[in-house]
Protein backbone atom coordinates (compact mmCIF):
# COMPACT_ATOMS: atom_id res chain seq x y z
CA UNK A 1 0.00 0.00 0.00
CA UNK A 2 2.85 2.39 0.80
CA UNK A 3 6.29 2.98 -0.62
CA UNK A 4 9.13 2.62 1.89
CA UNK A 5 12.68 3.73 1.35
CA UNK A 6 15.27 1.37 2.81
CA UNK A 7 18.05 2.85 4.92
CA UNK A 8 21.65 1.76 4.78
CA UNK A 9 22.51 -1.78 5.99
CA UNK A 10 24.46 -0.24 8.85
CA UNK A 11 21.52 1.55 10.41
CA UNK A 12 18.83 -1.00 9.42
CA UNK A 13 16.16 1.76 9.54
CA UNK A 14 13.28 2.42 7.16
CA UNK A 15 12.38 6.02 6.47
CA UNK A 16 8.85 7.37 6.60
CA UNK A 17 6.53 6.77 3.60
CA UNK A 18 7.04 9.33 0.87
CA UNK A 19 5.98 9.87 -2.68
CA UNK A 20 8.05 8.36 -5.47
CA UNK A 21 7.89 7.67 -9.16
CA UNK A 22 6.02 4.40 -8.59
CA UNK A 23 3.03 6.34 -7.25
CA UNK A 24 2.44 7.63 -10.75
CA UNK A 25 2.57 4.37 -12.69
CA UNK A 26 6.26 4.40 -13.59
CA UNK A 27 8.59 1.43 -13.26
CA UNK A 28 9.36 0.29 -9.69
CA UNK A 29 12.82 0.86 -8.31
CA UNK A 30 15.03 -2.09 -7.19
CA UNK A 31 14.64 -1.04 -3.54
CA UNK A 32 10.88 -1.58 -3.70
CA UNK A 33 11.50 -5.00 -5.26
CA UNK A 34 13.54 -5.96 -2.18
CA UNK A 35 10.49 -5.26 -0.03
CA UNK A 36 8.48 -7.63 -2.23
CA UNK A 37 11.09 -10.36 -1.89
CA UNK A 38 11.16 -9.91 1.87
CA UNK A 39 7.40 -10.42 1.96
CA UNK A 40 7.77 -13.61 -0.09
CA UNK A 41 10.42 -15.03 2.21
CA UNK A 42 8.81 -14.04 5.51
CA UNK A 43 5.27 -14.83 4.27
CA UNK A 44 3.91 -11.70 5.89
CA UNK A 45 4.86 -12.91 9.37
CA UNK A 46 7.37 -11.72 11.92
CA UNK A 47 10.31 -13.08 9.97
CA UNK A 48 11.87 -16.42 9.23
CA UNK A 49 14.90 -17.50 11.24
CA UNK A 50 16.46 -20.64 9.77
CA UNK A 51 18.02 -23.37 11.88
CA UNK A 52 20.01 -26.54 11.23
CA UNK A 53 17.10 -28.60 9.95
CA UNK A 54 17.48 -30.95 6.99
CA UNK A 55 15.02 -33.05 4.98
CA UNK A 56 15.94 -36.74 4.73
CA UNK A 57 14.63 -40.32 4.68
CA UNK A 58 14.86 -42.68 7.65
CA UNK A 59 15.07 -46.45 7.17
CA UNK A 60 15.55 -49.55 9.31
CA UNK A 61 18.05 -52.27 8.45
CA UNK A 62 15.49 -55.02 9.07
CA UNK A 63 12.73 -53.30 7.08
CA UNK A 64 14.48 -51.90 4.04
CA UNK A 65 11.28 -51.77 2.00
CA UNK A 66 9.88 -49.14 4.35
CA UNK A 67 11.06 -45.59 4.67
CA UNK A 68 9.72 -42.32 6.06
CA UNK A 69 10.56 -38.82 4.90
CA UNK A 70 11.13 -36.50 7.84
CA UNK A 71 12.91 -33.36 8.93
CA UNK A 72 15.83 -33.77 11.33
CA UNK A 73 17.28 -31.15 13.67
CA UNK A 74 21.09 -31.22 13.70
CA UNK A 75 21.71 -30.17 17.31
CA UNK A 76 25.25 -30.10 18.70
CA UNK A 77 23.83 -28.95 22.06
CA UNK A 78 22.24 -32.37 22.66
CA UNK A 79 24.32 -35.31 23.86
CA UNK A 80 21.87 -37.95 22.57
CA UNK A 81 19.77 -38.46 19.47
CA UNK A 82 16.02 -38.40 19.99
CA UNK A 83 13.09 -39.65 17.94
CA UNK A 84 9.37 -39.10 18.18
CA UNK A 85 7.20 -42.14 18.82
CA UNK A 86 5.54 -41.70 15.41
CA UNK A 87 8.64 -43.10 13.68
CA UNK A 88 8.91 -46.07 16.04
CA UNK A 89 5.23 -46.86 15.53
CA UNK A 90 5.60 -46.55 11.74
CA UNK A 91 8.37 -49.16 11.71
CA UNK A 92 6.62 -51.34 14.32
CA UNK A 93 9.36 -51.06 16.93
CA UNK A 94 8.37 -52.91 20.09
CA UNK A 95 10.56 -52.25 23.09
CA UNK A 96 10.12 -51.76 26.79
CA UNK A 97 9.98 -48.15 27.95
CA UNK A 98 12.87 -47.06 30.13
CA UNK A 99 13.07 -44.03 32.35
CA UNK A 100 15.59 -41.28 31.71
CA UNK A 101 16.27 -37.72 32.80
CA UNK A 102 15.81 -34.97 30.21
CA UNK A 103 17.55 -31.67 30.95
CA UNK A 104 16.74 -28.61 28.86
CA UNK A 105 16.88 -24.83 29.31
CA UNK A 106 13.48 -25.12 30.99
CA UNK A 107 14.75 -27.51 33.68
CA UNK A 108 14.99 -31.23 34.32
CA UNK A 109 12.10 -33.64 33.91
CA UNK A 110 11.75 -37.40 34.24
CA UNK A 111 10.73 -39.10 31.00
CA UNK A 112 10.18 -42.64 29.81
CA UNK A 113 10.46 -43.98 26.30
CA UNK A 114 11.52 -46.79 24.05
CA UNK A 115 15.06 -47.19 22.76
CA UNK A 116 15.69 -48.43 19.26
CA UNK A 117 18.76 -49.21 17.15
CA UNK A 118 19.27 -50.26 13.55
CA UNK A 119 18.04 -47.02 11.98
CA UNK A 120 19.74 -45.37 9.02
CA UNK A 121 19.21 -41.88 7.62
CA UNK A 122 19.63 -41.17 3.92
CA UNK A 123 20.11 -37.69 2.49
CA UNK A 124 18.24 -36.59 -0.63
CA UNK A 125 21.40 -37.20 -2.70
CA UNK A 126 21.80 -40.78 -1.38
CA UNK A 127 24.34 -40.36 1.44
CA UNK A 128 23.74 -42.86 4.29
CA UNK A 129 24.60 -42.53 7.97
CA UNK A 130 23.92 -45.16 10.63
CA UNK A 131 22.11 -43.65 13.59
CA UNK A 132 23.10 -44.46 17.18
CA UNK A 133 20.56 -45.85 19.61
CA UNK A 134 17.56 -43.53 19.47
CA UNK A 135 15.60 -42.51 22.55
CA UNK A 136 11.88 -41.91 22.21
CA UNK A 137 10.93 -38.34 23.07
CA UNK A 138 7.83 -36.45 22.00
CA UNK A 139 9.24 -33.09 23.17
CA UNK A 140 11.29 -32.49 20.01
CA UNK A 141 10.55 -28.88 18.92
CA UNK A 142 8.27 -28.74 15.88
CA UNK A 143 8.88 -25.14 14.76
CA UNK A 144 8.41 -25.45 11.02
CA UNK A 145 9.09 -21.73 10.57
CA UNK A 146 12.79 -22.50 11.19
CA UNK A 147 13.06 -24.94 8.25
CA UNK A 148 15.38 -23.48 5.56
CA UNK A 149 13.96 -23.49 2.03
CA UNK A 150 15.16 -22.73 -1.48
CA UNK A 151 13.17 -19.46 -1.42
CA UNK A 152 15.53 -18.09 1.22
CA UNK A 153 18.64 -19.04 -0.76
CA UNK A 154 17.24 -17.58 -3.99
CA UNK A 155 17.04 -14.10 -2.47
CA UNK A 156 20.68 -13.86 -1.39
CA UNK A 157 23.52 -13.52 -3.88
CA UNK A 158 25.99 -15.57 -1.84
CA UNK A 159 23.43 -18.40 -1.41
CA UNK A 160 22.18 -18.46 -5.01
CA UNK A 161 24.62 -21.24 -6.08
CA UNK A 162 23.04 -23.71 -3.62
CA UNK A 163 19.36 -23.09 -4.47
CA UNK A 164 19.14 -26.40 -6.32
CA UNK A 165 20.42 -28.31 -3.28
CA UNK A 166 17.83 -27.01 -0.79
CA UNK A 167 14.34 -28.46 -1.33
CA UNK A 168 11.12 -26.47 -1.04
CA UNK A 169 9.09 -26.91 2.12
CA UNK A 170 7.62 -30.43 2.32
CA UNK A 171 4.10 -30.09 3.72
CA UNK A 172 3.88 -33.81 4.51
CA UNK A 173 7.19 -34.24 6.36
CA UNK A 174 7.26 -33.53 10.10
CA UNK A 175 10.16 -32.76 12.45
CA UNK A 176 10.39 -36.21 14.04
CA UNK A 177 14.16 -36.59 14.58
CA UNK A 178 16.89 -34.80 16.53
CA UNK A 179 20.50 -35.82 15.85
CA UNK A 180 22.84 -35.02 18.72
CA UNK A 181 26.58 -35.26 19.35
CA UNK A 182 26.47 -39.06 19.51
CA UNK A 183 26.62 -38.98 15.68
CA UNK A 184 29.49 -36.59 15.05
CA UNK A 185 29.60 -37.32 11.31
CA UNK A 186 26.30 -35.51 10.90
CA UNK A 187 27.88 -32.31 12.25
CA UNK A 188 30.97 -32.23 9.99
CA UNK A 189 31.03 -29.10 7.82
CA UNK A 190 32.18 -29.96 4.29
CA UNK A 191 31.62 -26.54 2.72
CA UNK A 192 30.07 -23.20 3.59
CA UNK A 193 28.76 -19.98 2.03
CA UNK A 194 29.18 -16.79 4.05
CA UNK A 195 27.86 -13.36 3.11
CA UNK A 196 27.88 -10.10 5.01
CA UNK A 197 27.95 -10.14 8.82
CA UNK A 198 24.20 -9.60 9.18
CA UNK A 199 23.19 -12.13 6.51
CA UNK A 200 22.38 -15.85 6.96
CA UNK A 201 25.06 -18.37 6.06
CA UNK A 202 24.90 -21.88 4.64
CA UNK A 203 26.79 -25.07 5.45
CA UNK A 204 27.03 -28.35 3.58
CA UNK A 205 26.77 -31.26 5.98
CA UNK A 206 26.89 -34.93 5.07
CA UNK A 207 23.09 -34.98 5.15
CA UNK A 208 22.65 -31.91 2.96
CA UNK A 209 22.85 -28.12 2.84
CA UNK A 210 21.40 -26.07 5.69
CA UNK A 211 20.88 -22.32 6.18
CA UNK A 212 21.33 -20.62 9.55
CA UNK A 213 20.25 -17.15 10.54
CA UNK A 214 17.63 -14.44 10.17
CA UNK A 215 16.43 -14.51 6.57
CA UNK A 216 14.59 -11.17 6.46
CA UNK A 217 16.01 -9.00 3.68
CA UNK A 218 15.23 -5.82 5.57
CA UNK A 219 17.22 -6.56 8.72
CA UNK A 220 16.18 -8.33 11.90
CA UNK A 221 12.53 -8.27 12.90
CA UNK A 222 12.14 -6.51 16.23
CA UNK A 223 9.26 -7.46 18.58
CA UNK A 224 6.51 -4.85 18.78
CA UNK A 225 6.59 -4.86 22.59
CA UNK A 226 9.62 -5.17 24.85
CA UNK A 227 8.66 -6.28 28.36
CA UNK A 228 11.69 -5.88 30.62
CA UNK A 229 9.77 -6.33 33.87
CA UNK A 230 9.38 -10.08 33.44
CA UNK A 231 12.50 -12.19 33.91
CA UNK A 232 13.21 -15.86 33.39
CA UNK A 233 15.49 -18.21 35.31
CA UNK A 234 17.68 -20.20 32.94
CA UNK A 235 18.92 -23.75 33.49
CA UNK A 236 22.27 -22.44 34.77
CA UNK A 237 20.48 -20.41 37.47
CA UNK A 238 21.02 -17.00 35.85
CA UNK A 239 18.13 -14.59 35.36
CA UNK A 240 17.44 -13.03 31.98
CA UNK A 241 14.77 -11.10 30.07
CA UNK A 242 15.12 -13.69 27.29
CA UNK A 243 12.78 -16.66 27.32
CA UNK A 244 14.64 -19.93 27.94
CA UNK A 245 15.34 -22.11 24.93
CA UNK A 246 13.55 -25.45 24.89
CA UNK A 247 15.67 -26.93 22.08
CA UNK A 248 18.74 -27.81 24.14
CA UNK A 249 18.56 -31.31 25.59
CA UNK A 250 20.78 -33.28 27.92
CA UNK A 251 19.86 -36.92 28.47
CA UNK A 252 21.16 -39.10 31.32
CA UNK A 253 20.19 -42.50 32.69
CA UNK A 254 18.80 -42.74 36.19
CA UNK A 255 17.09 -45.25 38.39
CA UNK A 256 13.51 -44.72 39.41
CA UNK A 257 13.13 -42.89 42.76
CA UNK A 258 16.93 -42.74 43.15
CA UNK A 259 16.92 -38.98 43.67
CA UNK A 260 13.49 -38.72 45.27
CA UNK A 261 14.78 -37.97 48.80
CA UNK A 262 18.05 -36.25 47.93
CA UNK A 263 19.23 -34.02 50.79
CA UNK A 264 20.97 -30.66 50.48
CA UNK A 265 22.65 -28.23 52.85
CA UNK A 266 19.69 -25.85 52.57
CA UNK A 267 16.97 -28.31 53.65
CA UNK A 268 16.53 -26.90 57.18
CA UNK A 269 16.49 -23.22 56.22
CA UNK A 270 13.13 -21.43 56.74
CA UNK A 271 11.26 -20.36 53.62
Amino acid sequence: MHVFKIGSPQDGIKSKPEASASNYGEEKSPKEEVMTKCTEVCKGGVGKSCAKIVLLDILHVQKQNSRMRTYAIIDEQSNSSLVRGDILDYFGIEAESRQYSLSSCSGKVMMSGRRASGFVVQSLDGQNLELPTLIECDMIPNNRNEIPTCDVAANYQHLAPIVQFIPPLDAEAKIFLLIGRDLMQAHHVLDQKIGKPYQPYAQRLKLGWIIVGESCLDGAHIPKDANVLKTYIHFNGKSSVLEPCSSKFHVSDCEQDKHLFKTTKDDDKPS
